[in-house]
């Protein structure tokens, strides 16, 4: 069994047990919260999902350019409201007065408003990154992009 001995393959060092910092991606501020996707083949700009890992595009599946959006005061209302929603109802739950429960329901109206003025805010934002050349052109104005 000569033969046996040569096929095994030793790996040293594949596992370091000790990490660095220096190695880590640790953010030092908080992340950019948006992101869209801008696929040069589709021609389509479109928000990037939380849970995406890479950046393809959802319909051709190609690489596409990752656009991150700056925060605006729009983000910080927007958590604010995350944490102002569930704690209404909270006290609700606690107290058995109503008046909270009318606060949750009109905060979650306003949270829902908030973020679809920031979803737009950032897809006219992301426009103004994508750099078009003279051949797309005419692809833009058909989407009404111009």
């Amino acid at each position: 069994m000569a033969w046996a001995s040569r096929s095994v393959i030793h790996f040293p060092d594949i596992v370091s047990l000790r990490v660095e910092r220096s190695e880590l991606n640790i953010p030092r501020r908080i992340p950019d919260v948006m992101k869209f996707l801008y696929c040069p083949r589709c021609k389509d700009l479109h928000v990037k999902n939380w849970y995406a890992i890479s950046d393809k595009c959802s319909r051709c599946f190609g690489n596409a350019t990752a656009i991150k959006i700056p925060n605006n005061w729009l983000m910080y209302f927007l958590y604010f409201m995350y944490v102002l929603t569930p704690g209404l109802v909270l006290v609700y739950l606690a107290e058995h007065d109503k008046t909270y429960l009318y606060a949750s329901v009109v905060a979650l109206a306003i949270m829902m408003i908030v973020s679809y003025v920031a979803l737009v805010r950032g897809e006219e934002y992301a426009k103004t990154k994508i750099r078009v050349g003279s051949s797309n052109v005419d692809m833009f104005r058909k989407k009404g992009w111009s």
